[in-house]
């Protein structure tokens, strides 16, 4: 067989160094490749992770204020219970001193009128005495005038215990007027801080809802992205 010339020779010598470079060319590139797509590969598994993540901890901050928003709530009813229960009991204080001031006067008019009455008594047995006794009545004049003496301390012990009733009644009027002030103090107390935690609450529900809109731009953007 004949020899091919030098020509061909470096021809099919050319030829097959360019088929081994280019199978290397294309092996390389087949292998970055793989390479590349087993690092995308890792990268969304990391964000994937890293947004799992996210999410998660997204859900606890959430449940932690729905909790807390829970417990806020509970304390305002209770403080709304703890306010009706003051003004029942103001109420049912108001409704016994009244109860006791009608009772009182009641007291004071029976006793009053007895009074009115036994004096009445008095002065007509008195009268009758003085009619049937007028000589006897200028000889035993200094024995009356004692029992008269003695009537007017008596009308006059009386009188100063009812002046002392009376300023007894008065400082329980005052007291009763101090403690009002104090729990209608209180009462106002507790409103405004009602409506403090109230603020805070809808200041609270603000963020959340500022955050929740943020995230939803924020996962449209890495939606964007891949």
């Amino acid at each position: 067989m004949k020899a091919p010339p030098s020509r061909e020779i470096r021809e099919i010598t050319h030829v097959r160094i360019t088929i081994s470079e280019f199978a290397r060319n294309e092996a390389k590139r087949l292998e970055d490749e793989e390479l590349q797509r087993q690092r995308d590969k890792e990268e969304q598994e990391r964000l994937e992770e890293e947004k799992r993540r996210q999410e998660e901890e997204e859900k606890r901050k959430k449940e932690q204020e729905r909790q807390q928003l829970e417990e806020l709530k509970r304390q305002q009813e209770l403080e709304e219970k703890a306010r009706q229960e003051l003004e029942k009991q103001m109420k049912e204080q108001e409704e016994k001193i009244r109860k006791a001031k009608e009772d009182e006067e009641k007291a004071r008019i029976r006793a009053r009128k007895a009074k009115e009455d036994e004096e009445e008594k008095r002065k007509q047995r008195v009268r009758q005495h003085l009619q049937e006794e007028a000589e006897k009545k200028r000889k035993k004049e200094e024995e009356e005038h004692k029992k008269r003496k003695k009537q007017l301390d008596q009308l006059q012990e009386e009188l100063q215990e009812q002046r002392d009733e009376e300023e007894r009644r008065k400082k329980e009027e005052l007291e009763l007027a101090k403690k009002r002030a104090a729990e209608e103090k209180r009462l106002q107390e507790l409103e405004e801080e009602r409506k403090r935690k109230e603020k805070e609450l809808q200041e609270k529900i603000k963020k959340v809802e500022e955050k929740e809109r943020a995230d939803e731009v924020e996962e449209g953007k890495i939606r964007d992205e891949f």
